[in-house]
């Protein structure tokens, strides 16, 4: 009987595989490989996983992803305010002052968040700064690297 190869296996399609993605990712040292959490395209070789959310990661150089835009949020920055004690009947109306304030109360915005998408299936993966470039991964499956 007279064996034939199998037409679709390549011994060494492992090695090359290796071998690429050194190659792509150079002396780089990730925290995580990102990959889509539904597709499983990878979006990023090189990040930074942050210091207390374990689920969150940064970077600066993304693939197959896509920026929305069209679309932008704006993150407030956090200011902490001293509470003040209020005399019982003072509260009714320190409520309504509160209400009524000028609109310009409100601090100005610290930065511009754009939405990120994944470009294969267009799952919505993160969102990208528009102040300084930096794409912040929420939603993505991290491997380890």
């Amino acid at each position: 009987m007279d064996a034939q190869a199998p037409e679709f296996y390549d011994a060494e399609a492992d090695d090359k595989d290796e071998a690429w993605v050194q190659k792509m990712r150079g002396s780089h040292k990730s925290d995580a490989l990102l990959s889509c959490p539904l597709c499983f395209t990878t979006l990023c070789i090189d990040c930074q996983q942050h210091a207390v959310y374990d689920n969150q990661f940064r970077a600066m150089f993304v693939m197959n992803c896509r920026q929305e835009a069209g679309q932008q949020l704006a993150q407030q920055q956090q200011q902490q305010q001293p509470e003040q004690q209020q005399q019982p009947g003072q509260a009714a109306a320190g409520a309504q002052q509160q209400q009524e304030g000028p609109a310009s109360s409100q601090p100005p915005p610290s930065s511009r968040l754009n939405p990120v998408c994944c470009a294969v299936c267009e799952t919505e993966v993160g969102l990208r700064d528009a102040t300084d470039g930096v794409y912040i991964f929420i939603n993505v499956f991290a491997s380890n690297s």
